[in-house]
């Protein structure tokens, strides 16, 4: 009986010559995988050292508390781990870095003590060996000399030179300002003025064209006479379209309203049955917004008498359905309970759908016909 337990147990853990090649292969491989950082550091060991012993930064340290510098180095290039060989904090190093990010610059040491809970004392041995770049004064590349040239040659003429009269700003033309002696930087900014559309309501006004001051306007002030206009009353013909029978030449005539809107109108019209019954419809239209509404309601009306009635115990589920009043749900419901229980004698009928709210009702009703 042993040695046929024995036999057994021998023949469950018996293996052929490939699993025993493979076991044997599995074996170093199981082993330089568990094993792998301490071989790469036993061949690899000299070129770690020589790239973590490579300094970035120009700097060489000789001991703790001397710092040599090969050549000096401008603050705003270093990167984060720059900042963290010249033993600063990854965080610290961060915030250096950050704050040039954002548009910042470091013009001095006052800019470095600035860095929030910067080690300062680190800062005062590494500054010997910053260079600081200088900060730069931005001057306008032009300056005004209107003021100084043209009109100070007028200030010094005598006012018995310029030879005033009495001119309308609005209509002289440049020979009559010419002949006045008045400055031709005066004369091309006010005909320049007008030709775009500027134009003269009181003396005061005089003030508009470029480097005119005040002793200029005091010179000319007693000569100018602006001639007042007449208000011309323009009578508008007041636009009324019935948005009933409104074709869409008509439509497009409203303010706010072209080829598309205009198309929607009379398409929205249609999938109601062919009229509004009250003008707020429009706001439905899609494109034509509460504000659009208020512009238009004025132009606008209905015909209450050309409303075209749907009726609701003859109408099929396809006529009903496209009515946007209606879901295809509550016209499948509608036509179902006629089909079940009868003709709808009135309103209280279709309430007693589910599907169908009272406000649906107050919606819908005026287009149905329960005869």
């Amino acid at each position: 009986m042993k040695n046929q337990w024995l036999k057994e147990l021998a023949h469950r853990f018996s293996s052929n010559r490939r699993e025993i090649a493979s076991f044997l292969i599995l074996i170093p491989f199981i082993f330089c995988v568990l094993y792998s950082h301490q071989i790469y550091n036993f061949f690899f060991d000299e070129e770690d050292e020589m790239i973590q012993k490579k300094i970035e930064v120009h700097f060489l340290q000789k001991d703790k508390n001397s710092i040599s510098l090969e050549e000096k180095v401008n603050p705003n290039h270093l990167k984060v781990k720059d900042w963290m060989k010249l033993d600063f904090s990854e965080e610290i190093a961060n915030r250096i870095v950050n704050f040039r990010l954002k548009g910042g610059y470091f013009y001095s040491e006052a800019d470095l003590y600035a860095i929030y809970d910067i080690d300062k004392d680190k800062v005062d041995t590494l500054l010997p060996y910053f260079i600081f770049p200088r900060r730069k004064v931005h001057k306008p590349k032009y300056l005004s000399t209107a003021t100084t040239t043209s009109y100070s040659k007028m200030r010094k003429k005598k006012k018995n030179d310029l030879k005033l009269k009495k001119f309308d700003p609005n209509t002289v033309d440049e020979l009559t300002l010419k002949q006045m002696h008045l400055s031709s930087y005066f004369i091309k900014s006010l005909i320049n003025y007008r030709s775009k559309g500027g134009h003269f309501y009181k003396v005061e006004d005089i003030y508009k064209l470029y480097g005119v001051d005040s002793a200029l306007y005091l010179s000319l002030k007693e000569y100018i006479h602006i001639e007042a206009e007449k208000e011309e009353e323009i009578v508008e013909e007041k636009l009324y379209i019935n948005l009933n029978t409104a074709d869409l030449e008509e439509l497009k005539q409203l303010k706010g309203i072209g080829d598309a809107r205009a198309q929607k109108i009379k398409d929205y019209r249609t999938r109601l049955g062919g009229s509004f019954y009250k003008k707020e419809q429009l706001k439905e239209v899609y494109g034509i917004d509460s504000l659009l509404f208020v512009s238009l309601s004025s132009q606008i009306y209905v015909d209450d008498g050309g409303i075209k009635k749907i009726h609701i115990n003859e109408a099929s589920f396809e006529q009903l359905a496209t009515h946007p009043y209606l879901s295809h749900k509550q016209a499948r419901w509608i036509t179902k309970y006629r089909d079940q229980h009868g003709k709808y004698e009135n309103i209280e009928d279709l309430l007693k759908i589910k599907m169908i709210t009272l406000k649906d009702i107050e919606n819908i009703l005026p287009y149905l016909s329960f005869r």
